[in-house]
This record gives structure tokens, C-alpha cells and sequence, in this order.
């Protein structure tokens, strides 16, 4: 798309992905008051300084279960400025974030363009994985021009 100097573009995208379902555990290693538990177990291992093995499994299995956490795909609405002889002056990207699991998240950029040329959209997903892009806008806006005409009466 061509783009004069000093219009603006405005790219918009809907995407989402599919969240896989969690495995639920068939048995719970935590008590309910997990949380409680843990802070007193810490505190008294801090003042005993004798490290308790089930508080520390405990530990470690909670940081295993957080590092397992399902990370969003490399998705992304990525753009390009070229000037007119064709040279790249600037590009940039809005990456999918975790929002956009199981519900639409709004990729949105606003770009002012500072020299005539045109700009370059894609979507780009790098995984296996699908991911849907819907609605892809792309919108300039050509800034107001006002012109003034004064007429002086002369005699």
C-alpha cells in the first residue's frame, strides 16, 4: 500500500488459539490450606535451619507445575516502512500474548508515516500450532488540510 508522507496507518487484527486441557491430577500431594502450611513450614525450617523433605518436595513440585505452564504460540502482526527508492526505514511487530487463549485478543499498531513510500502487513504464526487471525485491518488516514484564502479590497 502506498503512503504519502504524513498520513497515518492503523493495522488491527483478532487472534486466538486453542488452549489444550489441563490433565487434572488423580491424586493431590497438598493439603487445603496449602499456602498456610508452606509459609509455616518455611519459617520454621528458617529458624531450625533443618531443612524439611516434604516441604521441599513441595516446593519443587509447585515450581515444576508453574514452569509447565502452556505458553502462548510465536504469533504476530509484523509491518514494514519502506521510503520510496524502496529502502527500509522501519519495522516492528505485535507478538500474541496469552490473552488470546480460547478468546480473541486485538493485535493493534498505529504507525505515522514520516516519509512517502509504502508499508508491508503480514501475519506470521512459526508453530504447529493453529492459530486464527480474523478481521485484518489496515486503515490510513490522510491528515486535514486547511487552506486559508484571504482577498484584500483595494480601491
Amino acid at each position: 500500500m502506498t503512503t504519502p508522507r504524513g498520513d497515518s496507518v492503523e493495522l488491527s487484527v483478532f487472534a486466538k488459539f486453542e488452549l489444550p486441557k489441563r490433565k487434572a491430577r488423580k491424586e493431590s500431594l497438598f493439603p487445603k490450606g496449602l499456602a498456610h502450611q508452606l509459609a509455616t513450614d518455611l519459617g520454621d525450617m528458617a529458624m531450625s535451619g533443618i531443612p524439611n523433605p516434604f516441604t521441599l518436595f513441595q516446593i519443587v513440585d509447585l515450581i515444576a507445575d508453574d514452569l509447565q505452564q502452556y505458553q502462548a504460540p510465536e504469533a504476530f502482526m509484523g509491518y514494514a516502512l519502506y521510503d520510496s527508492d524502496s529502502n527500509l526505514y522501519e519495522r516492528g511487530k505485535h507478538i500474541l500474548s496469552k490473552k488470546a487463549a480460547n478468546n480473541h485478543e486485538e493485535l493493534n499498531q498505529k504507525l505515522y508515516i514520516s516519509k512517502t513510500g509504502y508499508v508491508e502487513t503480514y501475519l506470521v504464526n512459526e508453530t504447529n500450532e493453529d492459530v486464527w487471525f480474523d478481521d485484518f485491518t489496515v486503515m490510513s488516514t490522510t491528515p486535514l488540510i486547511v487552506q486559508e484564502t484571504h482577498y484584500s479590497l483595494s480601491r
